[in-house]
Parts: structure tokens; sequence; C-alpha cells
């Protein structure tokens, strides 16, 4: 029996991961009658599911999809928000190994051939990508498509409490150091670094403005206009630069799940316009009231018994956001949040991150070339302190 094709070590359990395997047996049928491919996936060396596959009719092959038993065991997605923690690394991908066998004559026969131990990881790459390796289209490591680099800006806001940049490396030993500055290169401050230590999770770094500047002097904090990080894993070094920026509105901050499996953030800081959608339920009641001496009555001490009184109230709130001006590059960043399959949006209010869902169902790219430059504005959905109340 031989492996004729297997899933790369970078594959997303989102597309398919598919093993074809040939063995000779499968085109002798009188020798071996009802021939059937079997493939067995471990995990954490326990057997967790046994696939069966009949010879294919061109070629007598057996394929098997793997990635629909292992989108059950990869580690579940989860936005790790604790502000105590300036980071935490948590883990994306899952180690499996498959062990090939066949079935004929109504006997089984395992452990034919086994497969050298592989990885996958929890991405959900779209189909755009030619190859389910997700994670080797993506370089540097910066899990996020998030502009970075030399001349490359993220707007932000020193109001922000979070800025949540994702990184990973397939070496030990990687730190990421930052310092701010005031615009032109003078370093304001100490500094400091994120270190990560384990190959396979994403160190989720909080970049936000109050957290990092846990001890600045006041004068300190106002003469900042910029943080510069540098990533040097020994493979590469990133730069990324955040521009502050001055608003006089408060800024809304979305996290959301990329299409690398960590999450990300970015905050809206232009108009954001709150609405409440109110489903009422109420009832009618007649206009007067007879006590047990027969007396009729219309009110009760000042309140009249007539006309319909409500009984329920279910709020669904909504928030319509504005971004500030996007380059092309950010506006492709950003499509990344609209097809997210989970997003939060941060409460400064209960001090918490609150999942919510984008109402907008399209999203329009636009370049510099043919709208300029133009803000972002759609809505997103969530209920934040409601509750339905029952009279």
């Amino acid at each position: 029996m031989t492996i004729l094709n297997s899933p790369g070590n970078l594959s997303s359990v989102s597309n398919e991961m598919i093993f074809v395997v040939e063995d000779a047996k499968s085109l002798d049928p009188v020798t071996y009658p009802n021939y059937k491919y079997i493939a067995d996936v471990y995990v954490d060396g326990e057997l967790k599911a046994r696939l069966r596959a009949t010879p294919d009719p061109a070629y007598s092959f057996g394929r098997f999809d793997v990635s629909v038993i292992l989108r059950d065991y990869v580690p579940a997605y989860g936005l790790s928000a604790n502000y105590a923690d300036g980071s935490v690394e948590y883990p994306i991908n899952l180690d499996y190994t498959v062990k090939f066998g066949e079935e004929y004559g109504d006997t089984l026969y395992t452990n034919v051939l086994v497969d050298s131990e592989r990885t996958c990881f929890r991405t959900y790459a779209t189909r755009s990508f030619l190859t389910s390796d997700v994670v080797s289209n993506k370089e540097n490591y910066i899990f996020s498509n998030r502009p970075f680099g030399d001349g490359i800006f993220i707007t932000d806001h020193k109001v922000n409490k979070w800025n949540i940049v994702p990184y990973y490396t397939n070496v030990t030993g990687a730190s990421v150091s930052y310092n701010f500055d005031d615009g032109e290169g003078n370093i304001v401050g100490a500094g400091g670094t994120f270190n990560y230590t384990d190959v396979g999770n994403v160190l989720q770094m909080n970049m936000g403005f109050q957290k990092l500047t846990t001890g600045y002097t006041d004068e300190e904090k106002e003469s900042i206009r910029r943080l510069v990080f540098d990533v040097d894993d020994g493979l590469t070094t990133i730069n990324y630069v955040t521009h502050y920026v001055c608003t006089r509105y408060t800024p809304l901050v979305l996290a959301w799940l990329n299409p690398y499996g960590a999450y990300e953030s970015q905050s809206f800081g232009l108009v954001s316009k709150r609405t409440n959608e109110i489903t009422r339920k109420d009832y009618a009641q007649l206009s007067y009231q007879m006590n047990s001496s027969g007396v009729i009555s219309y009110d009760s001490d000042g309140v009249m018994y007539g006309s319909k009184k409500g009984y329920a109230a279910t709020t669904k709130a909504s928030m319509a956001l504005t971004s500030h001006l996007l380059t092309d590059a950010e506006y492709t960043w950003l499509a990344d949040l609209f097809s997210s399959p989970d997003v939060y949006f941060f409460s400064d209010t209960i001090d918490r991150w609150v999942p919510c869902t984008i109402q907008d169902n399209n999203y329009e790219y636009r370049t510099y070339k043919n709208s300029r430059l133009k803000t972002l504005q759609f809505t997103i959905n969530y209920t934040d302190s409601y509750n339905s109340q029952y009279l």
C-alpha cells in the first residue's frame, strides 16, 4: 500500500484534507472480494474515527477526507480578553496520525501502512487559496491581513483600552519589543517586550495604549504620537507602526476571528449612532371593575383601569459605526471582519467584550484610484443588558 497524496502540515480543517492511497489488491476482486480501504484517524494516540472507502472506478484508489473528523478535535475558538494580562497564548493547531488498512472477504486488516504524525490548523480559509495550507500563505507570521511595514500606518486612539495583534512563529524564543516615540523618532518612556514561548500557539498581544503606558507620567503620555514594535524571530524582522490621532468622538473597538484562526481588533473613531428596536406585548382590559358589593368603579388610587397595558418588552440594540479614512490596504483587510463568524465589540459601560453580528450583508471594496479615500460605515446588532420582563 502506498500514499499517493497527503495534506500539508499547515492545512486548514475548514478545507478538504485528502489522503489518496493505492494497493494492487484493489484490482483483483476475485482474490480479494469486496475490497475496501481503511483509514484510522488518531489524535493523542487515541483512535477517533475509522473511515472506509471503496476503490474509485477510474483508478481503484482509496480517497479519504480527514478534515471532517479533525474539525471536532482542533482547539475551540474563543476570544481571550483578560485585561490583567498583557498577552496570552492559545493553541491553534492539532497533531494527528492516520493508519491505513484494508478489508476484504469480510475480514479487517489494520495498520498495514502507518503515516507519520501531521499537523492541522483551525483556520477558516476561503476558496481563493489554491491550497489548503492557509498558514503558508501568510508571510512574516503576524497572523493578520492588517497592513504593516515601513510607510504603512494603522490609525488608533490613545483612549483605547484594547488593540489586539496576533503573532505566530514556528521557532521558540521569539520576542516582540515595542517603544513609543514623539513622531520624530525620539523614544518616550521605557517600552517593553512580549515573549513567545510555545510553537503551535498564537500569541495574542494587547497593544492598547492604556495597557502599554501603565507607569508613564502624564507628560510622557501627552507627548506620545506613535507606537513602533519589532518582531525578531531569527527568520525575518517585522516593523509595525501605529499612529495616534485625536477625535472628538468616543471610539468603539471591534474584535473578530480572522481567517488564520486568531483574534484581532480595530477602533472606529468617528460618529457611532445607537438604535434600539423594541418589541412589546400588551393586553387590553375593561374600562371598569366591580367589587364584592356590585359597585362599578373606573379607577383605583387615581389610576384608570381601561385601555391597553404592556406586560413584556424585548430590546435589540444596534450601533452604526464609522471608520477613519481608509487606505486601499485597510479596505482589503477589513473585509475579514465582514466574513468573520465570530465578532465582538467592547462595551465601556460594563467593561466587557460583547458578542455581536454585522447587519450589513455586503462589502464594497474601494480603492483610492476609483473612490478616493473614504470612510467605512456599517451597523452591528447586539443585545446588551436588556431582558424581557413579564408582568
